[in-house]
């Protein structure tokens, strides 16, 4: 289950979560209402995959949710930050429409690193999480803030093509957290 558990921390940690090249908006968030503690409040995800070889198709979709999940993410003015926590999070996978994977699964979401805000994108630079043990290059996220609500936003596809095999992909995840 450890390739799983890699997936579920790539789509529910702040670092990973913000590979996103969706849709951009052109609002404009102030770095300043981004500075301080949120807690974590909701997210979900879906990876939609479909690969198609020849007259042969197979299609796989999987949502992650989280179950029992107690997380902080803080933001300095220094351009910093910090989560800390981690939580329970349900994987369902399906395989033609069969459910082939169904399970609850913990996951340490502790990590830290810099960031910079781009209009309405959330740029991480130089993430390290203490599962992973690695250093990550520069990604962004659509985010947004609506009162005491901060909202990450991704939804990305692509496809992939060689020696015959097409695989297409779409990930669309929302993680919610609300100002301490």
């Amino acid at each position: 289950m450890k390739p799983l558990r890699l997936i579920a921390l790539a789509c529910l940690t702040f670092s990973v979560a913000l590979t996103s090249c969706g849709d951009d908006d052109d609002a404009t968030v102030d770095a300043a209402a981004l500075v301080g503690t949120w807690r974590f409040a909701d997210s979900e995800s879906t990876t939609e995959t479909t690969i198609n070889s020849g007259n042969q198709s197979q299609s796989t979709t999987t949502i992650l949710r989280d179950e029992d999940v107690d997380a902080t993410l803080t933001f300095n003015a220094d351009g910093s930050y910090s989560q800390d926590g981690g939580g329970t999070f349900q994987f369902t996978t399906t395989q033609d429409g069969t459910v082939v994977f169904d399970d609850v699964q913990t996951i340490d979401l502790t990590q830290s690193g810099t960031y910079r805000v781009d209009g309405n994108r959330l740029v991480g630079l130089a993430a390290t999480s203490s599962t992973m043990q690695a250093t990550q290059g520069e990604s962004s996220v659509m985010f947004s803030i609506q009162g005491s609500r901060l909202t990450f936003n991704v939804d990305t596809a692509f496809t992939l093509d060689q020696s015959g095999i097409t695989t297409t992909n779409d990930f669309t995840a929302v993680q919610v957290y609300e100002r301490q």
